[in-house]
């Protein structure tokens, strides 16, 4: 039974692993997930008269990761980001994240935005320099220093 588990566990670890680059930077940085990732490296690399060690906190591991990306998953978060353009010029930005789906950035001056999407090789941002009005609207009801309201935006496709 416990080899039994031992490799549903180790299956489980592959394709988390697999699913890390759909984490974007904020939720990557907490710690507790950063830990959760060390970890889940460190099991992914034993060898294979090892891999029935542990079983129980290996699948502890697992099963916090999970929460950890469901819980970010089922929030709206911004966070201040240092963010370039395409000539290589860095920004301050507010990035606002819809859980995993989607991400909107904006400059203080409201002259460079950019759409965010995860992708197989991690989260990427395309410039969307005609959206920083309405990224700006946006940002200004999440923070409160505007009244709620509608902002139409458009989503990338995967």
């Amino acid at each position: 039974a416990k080899d039994e588990l031992a490799a549903i566990v180790r299956k489980l670890e592959e394709e988390l692993e697999k699913k890390l680059p759909l984490f974007p930077a904020p939720l990557l940085a907490e710690p507790k997930v950063a830990q959760g990732i060390e970890d889940l490296k460190r099991d992914l690399a034993l060898p294979p008269e090892k891999r029935s060690e542990g079983v129980s906190k290996r699948l502890m591991n697992v099963l916090n990761l999970t929460s950890e990306a469901e819980k970010f998953q089922s929030t709206v978060h911004l966070r201040p980001e240092l963010r370039k353009n395409a000539e290589g010029r860095e920004f301050n930005m507010q990035v606002i994240y819809f859980g995993l789906a989607c991400a909107y950035a904006v400059n203080d001056d409201g002259d460079f935005a950019l759409v965010g999407r995860p992708t197989a090789d991690g989260w990427k941002f395309e410039e969307r320099k005609e959206l920083a009005p309405q990224i700006q609207q946006l940002i200004a009801a999440t923070t409160g220093d505007q009244d709620a309201a509608f902002v139409n935006l458009p989503l990338l496709k995967p």
